[in-house]
């Protein structure tokens, strides 16, 4: 392929305009590449791709995560995403379970750099109060080429994938209060490395036995870079699973160790990372070690699973995740330290009737603890859900989660303890083969110290021709947390949360999003999709708490323990402690807006080669403000900053 991109984005950079010696209102950016398809036997295939380009994908939608969880995003790109079945695994045949790390996240190959606040400390502190700092950072790392072989080998099938990322710097330019020059450089943002993935797995009979591994290496020679990262992260994986009884029950397993090695600083990182939280001050079987260079853990999940049959289905799995335990260099892993049960029965009736075509039900539970004995998780719940005879579909759901311990809230302080709750869901959908169909579905949540969550999602879909469709799915949440975490920082004076102060409030928040689409085919080979996505959301935030002691359930307010609250005319509170420490400001409010299109032209002018047109355009702004003025959010929206991206792209198939 050959590609020519033009950028278009007079006020990205903050503060932007020609002060910025990095601004620039236009940006072209040709290049090229190669991408191979070979057939290196009957069941084998070579996927290779050099400089690849993802110019056509759609971009990630916008989210706003007050959690400390990483979000999880979806694969959209076509190499990573084809074939994708083969480098399955990690996983047993239960139906369900929780919280089972994901071995293999293809999302970490061309990730956002990692080091994006590459600027030092003293840069910023040497601009001075009325100084300025401006950076300039790629957004996403270079893939400079990929590789994998798919296939089959005798009773063997196979997958083998590899990737290699560039180094990828970052520049800054700090001024004075009177904008004088003060120092410029650039800095490593993220280092060169490699990904590989290889999985196996061979049929025997009745009995399925695979293996697989992960390994990721990275270039941490720069003098310069920190080591704020690994060097080395491997993971080898195990599984099998056997059918008996008439092939109506499987049993299988999982094994999973990991090898992560790097500095004494890095491995430090990990030890204090969301998924561990060593630095927790109650727990006593942990504690971070900072003479380690490296970390290592185990996981795995065993399940019996009756998978076949005329109505009964169901299975019953183990799993656990040893504290030391990381994917994350090439996996997906939101928390370690866990081990438990779950449990799950289905009814199935397939047989139709009068009203439906088909319909299930289920009921599920599990129950689960880290490895100091804290029960952390424990719920039971169950749906139903059915294809009617007209061909709508519907599901409900109903959970109820009984009080456990958390050791994730306080995000490295002691334990607290998680409420008694209720999620209720609902949803229905139309015939999606008449012209118009359409779709509704309800979420809510509650607990037992006042939490409130609502979501209502809807839509429609409208096919005037067979060549032709729109779309249209709105949707609205608002949420009451009464124990929203702000922020947290030494202070000598607490002594009941070993010296920590951990701010939480009573946050109300709202969320709207629109999702439009357009899809025209115009001929077999000419086609054209729209696609764009307004978001807005607020939080305002009030009554501020502080736990006082371990294993709280509800926190006391600032003023319940002494203490005063005081909100200015900016919208920052300024918060007085009741235990006679330091007074501290805070400014936690927000609105955020983005708007996300892009439309994109394909003409097939050969079997296998394609011409492309691209315009993508992002929009985004903040304001310290949580009021929900919707309408005129979406008014500001038209002038936020914007990015406009267009691009040309010429693919030949040389088969």
């Amino acid at each position: 392929y050959v590609a020519g991109q033009v950028v278009r984005a007079p006020d990205t950079r903050a503060p932007g305009g020609p002060a910025d010696p990095y601004y620039a209102s236009t940006d072209a950016a040709p290049r090229a590449g190669l991408d191979l398809k070979y057939g290196l036997s009957s069941n084998l295939t070579l996927t290779a791709t050099v400089n690849p380009d993802f110019g056509q994908v759609e971009a990630d939608p916008a989210q706003v995560n007050l959690g400390g969880f990483e979000l999880f995003l979806q694969e959209r790109r076509p190499f990573f995403v084809e074939g994708v079945d083969v480098f399955s695994f990690g996983r047993s045949r239960a139906f369900f379970s929780s919280n089972r790390p994901q071995l293999l996240y293809t999302r970490r190959i061309g990730r956002s750099p990692q080091r994006q606040g590459f600027v030092a400390g003293e840069v910023y502190e040497s601009a001075g109060e009325q100084g300025v700092v401006y950076t300039d950072a790629p957004q996403q790392t270079t893939i400079l080429g990929a590789a994998k072989v798919t296939g089959r080998v005798g009773a063997v099938s196979l997958g083998v994938l590899t990737a290699v990322t560039a180094n990828e710097f970052g520049r800054y330019s700090a001024f004075d209060g009177t904008g004088t020059p003060l120092t410029d450089g650039r800095g490593l943002v993220e280092p060169a490395s490699s990904y590989s993935v290889a999985r196996a797995r061979a049929t025997l009979g009745r009995t399925l036995v695979g293996a697989a591994g992960t390994l990721v290496l990275r270039d941490l020679s720069d003098p310069a870079f920190p080591a704020l990262m690994p060097s080395q992260a491997s993971v080898l994986e195990i599984d099998a699973e056997h059918t008996f009884a008439g092939r109506q029950w499987v049993a299988s397993g999982v094994l999973a160790g990991s090898a992560v090695t790097g500095t004494r600083e890095a491995i430090v990182g990990l030890q204090r990372a969301f998924p561990r939280l060593y630095q927790r001050p109650d727990a006593e079987y942990i504690d971070v070690d900072s003479t380690r260079t490296g970390l290592y853990g185990l996981t795995g999940e065993v399940a019996l699973t009756k998978n076949g049959g005329t109505h009964w289905l169901g299975s019953l799995s183990a799993a656990f995740t040893s504290p030391g335990f990381d994917s994350n260099s090439l996996g997906f892993q939101s928390r370690a330290d866990e081990a438990g049960v779950s449990a799950i029965v289905v009814y199935t009736q397939n047989t139709p009737r009068a009203w439906y075509r088909s319909w299930n039900a289920n009921a599920y539970t599990s129950l689960g603890a880290n490895f100091g004995g804290d029960v952390t998780r424990a719920f039971a719940g169950g749906n139903v859900e059915s294809d009617l005879a007209n061909f709508w579909e519907a599901r409900g759901e109903a959970t109820v989660g009984f009080r456990t311990v958390s050791d994730r809230l306080l995000r490295g302080g002691p334990l607290a303890i998680n409420p008694a709750g209720l999620n209720v869901s609902a949803n229905a959908s139309t015939d999606d083969r008449k012209r118009v169909s359409g779709y509704l579905g309800i979420d809510g949540n509650a607990d037992e110290i006042g939490y409130r969550e609502v979501g209502i999602e809807t839509g429609a879909s409208v096919r005037p021709a067979s060549n032709l469709e729109f779309s249209l799915y709105p949707g609205v949440e608002f949420i009451h947390a009464p124990r929203q975490f702000v922020t947290a920082f030494t202070a000598p004076e607490a002594a009941g949360t070993f010296g920590r102060r951990y701010v939480f409030a009573e946050s109300n928040r709202a969320e709207f999003s629109m999702s439009a689409r357009v899809d025209w085919t115009f001929t077999p080979t000419l086609s054209l999709q729209l696609f764009a996505r307004p978001f807005v959301a607020r939080g305002r935030y009030d009554t501020f708490k502080e736990p006082t002691a371990p294993g709280q359930l509800d926190f006391p307010t600032v003023e319940e323990a002494g203490g005063s609250t005081a909100r200015g005319a900016d919208g920052g509170v300024t918060v007085t402690p009741g235990d006679g420490g330091e007074a501290y400001t805070l400014q936690p409010d927000f609105t955020v807006r983005a708007l996300q299109g892009n439309a994109v032209l394909r003409w097939e002018y050969r079997p296998g080669s394609a011409l492309f047109f691209v315009w993508q355009q992002q929009r985004s702004g903040f304001e310290p403000d949580g009021a929900f003025r919707l309408g005129r959010n979406l008014g500001r929206l038209a002038t936020d900053p914007l990015e406009n991206v267009f691009l040309l792209k010429l693919t030949y198939w040389l088969g």
